[in-house]
């Protein structure tokens, strides 16, 4: 989990802007934590979420729950571009925040069967895309 976070996490506090901080924050999980293969498996938490359903149910919801922490991260974090004048009105951040994080999940899967770079890339630039498309 700190590695993972240390990655993720780079440089995130230096940015002001909050949509740049997700932003930032999406590029670090797709090219630089699985583009860079810090874990050989792919991603340590996909791969664990998968091998343990239906072996353990408590594990299980523990990866689960990360998740739901790493959305309500991005909420945090729109709920921040809101209150600072940046996105359009009447946006739903719970479910922004669950299709940035399910979208990830599955770059990382599609990622993990075939190691073509260019999903990562290409998923970097189409989420990119999508929140530059939630500004003012």
């Amino acid at each position: 989990m700190e590695i993972w976070k240390a990655v993720v996490f780079s440089d995130i506090r230096s940015v002001a802007d909050p949509l740049e901080r997700i932003e930032r924050a999406i590029e670090n999980v797709l090219l630089n934590y699985l583009g860079k293969e810090v874990f050989d498996g792919g991603c340590f938490f996909v791969n664990m979420l998968v091998e343990l359903s239906g072996q353990s149910d408590t594990m299980g919801r523990h990866i689960l729950k990360g998740f739901v922490g790493f959305s309500k991260l991005f909420q945090s974090w729109l709920t921040e571009a809101e209150a600072a004048g940046l996105l359009k009105p009447n946006l739903d951040y719970r479910e922004i925040s669950n299709f940035i994080v399910i979208t990830l999940n599955g770059a990382a899967t599609f990622y993990m069967s075939t190691r073509d770079a260019a999903i990562l890339q290409q998923t970097n630039d189409q989420l990119r895309f999508f929140i530059r498309q939630l500004r003012i």
